[in-house]
This record gives C-alpha cells, sequence and structure tokens, in this order.
C-alpha cells in the first residue's frame, strides 16, 4: 500500500520543483486511499466494516514512511516543503552532490537578515521619494491653476483688476 513511496519513486513530473512534485504526490495519494475506500464500502456494502480502519492505518503509515524517507535523503522535515521558498531558501543551503539541506550558519542568516532590512529601508525610502514627488506635481498643478485664475489674461482676476485700474487712471488723467 505504499502508493505515496511508489510515486516518489517513479520518475512523474520529475521535472518540477521539489516543492510542487511532493505535493502533488501527497495529494494523489490522498486521493488514491479515498477512492481505495469507497471500493471497499462498496464491495462489503456494510459500514461497519473494519475497511476505513484498514485503509486509515495504511494511508498514515504510507504518509509516514514517505516523511522518514524524506527526512533521511533531504536532511530536513517535510514540512519544510509547505512554507515560502524565500525562507526556506534563507535558512537553508542545499547540496547538489549529496542531495541534503544544511543549515545555514548565524553569519549567513545575519547577514540574509541585513540584506533584507536593507532592502527595506530602500523601498521605504523610495516610497518617499515617489510621495513627494507627487506633492510636488501637487502643487504645481495648483500653482498652474492660480497662476490662470489670477493673472492670464482674458480672465484672470488680477489681470482683469490692473486693465480696471490701468483704464481708471488713464480715464482720470484724459480728464484734466
Amino acid at each position: 500500500m505504499g502508493i505515496g513511496y511508489l510515486l516518489h519513486q517513479s520518475s512523474l513530473w520529475s521535472d518540477l520543483p521539489n516543492q510542487s512534485r511532493n505535493c502533488r504526490i501527497f495529494l494523489i495519494a490522498g486521493w488514491f486511499y479515498i477512492f481505495v475506500y469507497f471500493g471497499l464500502l462498496n464491495i462489503y456494502k456494510t459500514s461497519d466494516c473494519h475497511c476505513g480502519s484498514f485503509v486509515f492505518m495504511g494511508m498514515m503509515l504510507d504518509f509516514f514512511a514517505c516523511g522518514i524517507i524524506y527526512k533521511n535523503y533531504y536532511g530536513r522535515s517535510i514540512l519544510c516543503e509547505n512554507v515560502d521558498t524565500r525562507e526556506v531558501d534563507d535558512k537553508w543551503n542545499y547540496d547538489e552532490a549529496t542531495h541534503k539541506y544544511i543549515p545555514k550558519s548565524d553569519k549567513e542568516l545575519h547577514h540574509i537578515k541585513q540584506e533584507r532590512e536593507n532592502r527595506f529601508t530602500n523601498v521605504l525610502e523610495a516610497q518617499s521619494v515617489v510621495d513627494n514627488k507627487q506633492r510636488i506635481r501637487a502643487a504645481v498643478v495648483i500653482q498652474r491653476w492660480w497662476h490662470q485664475r489670477l493673472y492670464e489674461p482674458p480672465h484672470g482676476i488680477l489681470f482683469l483688476r490692473g486693465q480696471e485700474a490701468f483704464y481708471n487712471e488713464c480715464g482720470d488723467s484724459n480728464d484734466e
């Protein structure tokens, strides 16, 4: 009943990364055990048979065996496959020769943490530059709007007042 082990040893999906391949094998093996359980229920036509516990135990033993094989082959827990890839890459070095994941040293982890903090501060600085640029653009738009409304002919308010004052002065000087 080691369907998970057999699927893992086969060359199916060998072109996929380990995480995707192992996840597919786990799902297919789980579906296989569900189909076997319902097949046995249909054969024996009773719900109180022990076929359910037999299939469940077989499934648990298969997944347990796959976990042990994974731990022996890769040198870490199979649960590491379910986390974010960046976290895994940050904490482990993969050795191609031995096919083992080796934990990184504290110095390497500290260096990675510093790089992340630097990237984060760079992102914050870039965001503040973008925000400042947007504020400056907004101020320029407002200044242009006010310049049009106040100074530009023929409808600028101050232009019209200046024109009115000029005509009033010219009219006053012509009257003398």
